[in-house]
């Protein structure tokens, strides 16, 4: 579906698991690819999340960037920061 909040929460439970969900990092990148592409601050912060770190997905600090980058725009402080520590070590850049 369409809903971009919706999707980022599935994200997050296939991101961390729960008693009744097993961990799923490949479902985790697809969630939050939906959820980012949904226009939702929080889905570009995570999936620049696991591009970043190469979880679910292959590691891209371009893609990374550009995420954290689209997340900044719509307001989404902690990715300020990720981006800055990013800069600051000349990743992604």
């Amino acid at each position: 579906q369409s809903d971009a909040l919706g999707h980022n929460g599935l994200g997050y439970i296939f991101f961390h698991g729960t008693a009744s969900q097993e961990q799923d990092l490949s479902e985790a990148f697809k969630h939050f690819n939906l959820s980012a592409h949904g226009g939702s601050a929080d889905g570009m912060f995570n999936l620049a999340s696991l591009y970043l770190t190469g979880t679910g997905t292959a590691q891209s600090f371009q893609q990374a960037a550009l995420w954290y980058t689209q997340a900044l725009d719509r307001g989404h402080t902690p990715a300020a920061y990720t981006l800055a520590v990013m800069h600051l070590n000349g990743i992604g850049t």
